[in-house]
């Protein structure tokens, strides 16, 4: 059976460790990224380190965002008398395509679980 060159393989190892990428996902994509044009390529590469460079995460809620404050905080319309905490950033995606959700968020940055000392972004005290 024939080995894949490193390059392949390194890159399919990096794949399969992004969420929801299995090791066959992985190798597909590897080896479809791998025949597609170079300039595609490329234009993927800097969209990935440009959404990297600037996206962050808002000071007050913890949201995925481009300017500070984020836009849900702007907002005057949301009622903050509403705090909805959730798990991670991406978790208010999900929320606001109900659309039925008018408040505000608070992120955790992680799971709370005081029985093992772990509480969000760091251990309990």
């Amino acid at each position: 059976m024939a080995t894949l060159p490193e390059p392949i393989a390194t890159l399919i190892s990096a794949l399969n460790r992004l969420p929801g990428i299995g090791p066959r996902s992985a190798e597909r994509l590897a080896l479809h990224l791998v025949q597609s044009d170079a300039g595609e390529v490329k234009q993927l590469a800097e969209m990935l380190i440009h959404a990297r460079e600037k996206i962050r995460t808002c000071t007050i809620c913890g949201a995925l965002t481009e300017q500070e404050p984020c836009t849900i905080c702007q907002d005057p319309r949301r009622d903050g008398s509403l705090i909805c905490v959730i798990e991670r950033a991406v978790d208010i995606i999900t929320i606001e395509k109900s659309g039925t959700y008018h408040g505000k968020y608070h992120v955790l940055g992680g799971k709370i679980s005081p029985f093992e000392r772990r509480g969000a972004r760091g251990t309990c005290g």
